[in-house]
């Protein structure tokens, strides 16, 4: 984990996600990506962290031209990378320069229905509990957040796993409560209330 020189925190040599739309949805517990675009209030507010080259957001949005949808990543500080992307992207979707760990500040007005983040988290080594801080401040307080291929550490065993919860403003523990089940230490915790846990298979097995 380094800087660069516009301050951002990036895990150098990462590459930028080019996973497919079905597969991202099949990953965050959806049937299919129509299924994503159908599950979204009207005109709803949608942040994808980490989101890469994927054109998750690009096939959700042209289905939904009343969603507002951002991707937001470190790596569209690459000019020639953003350009390619911005060209092919409909016009409701927008791209924010910058890391997870400087979302809610990216995106100040926390007003996100929808979050997603896609294993980006994994690379922010000491960073990665900050990050998620950043996202849960970035959703609505009656928004959702899925936190995709997180590896939970349950008996000394690590499986990789999507993490779905609704933030509640009272209530601090969901922060918390990811960190205990990401630090092998505290392995075993119970899930909190309106967590839920599915197991999901590696990259090569879902198309």
């Amino acid at each position: 984990m380094t800087r660069d020189i516009s301050g951002c925190h990036y895990f150098r040599g990462t590459k930028m996600t080019q996973r497919g739309p079905q597969t991202l949805a099949r990953f965050y517990g959806f049937e299919s990506v129509e299924a994503v675009a159908d599950s979204l209030p009207q005109d709803a507010a949608v942040l994808d962290a980490g989101a890469g080259a994927s054109r998750f957001g690009h096939t959700i949005a042209a289905m939904r031209p009343d969603v507002r949808w951002t991707n937001l990543d470190v790596g569209y500080l690459d000019e020639s990378v953003l350009a390619v992307l911005q060209k092919t992207a409909p016009e409701n979707v927008t791209f924010v320069r910058g890391s997870i760990t400087e979302a809610a500040e990216l995106l100040p007005h926390s007003n996100q229905d929808r979050v997603f983040s896609f294993f980006a988290l994994n690379y922010l080594g000491r960073f990665q509990i900050a990050g998620v801080r950043q996202l849960v401040r970035a959703a609505k307080p009656t928004g959702q957040v899925a936190l995709g291929k997180l590896w939970i550490v349950r008996d000394q065993v690590a499986t990789p796993s999507t993490i779905k919860f609704s933030p509640d403003p009272s209530n601090k523990s969901v922060v918390s409560h990811i960190t205990q089940a990401l630090n092998p230490l505290e392995g075993g915790a119970p899930p909190l209330p309106g967590v839920e846990y599915s197991a999901i298979r590696g990259d090569d097995s879902v198309k």
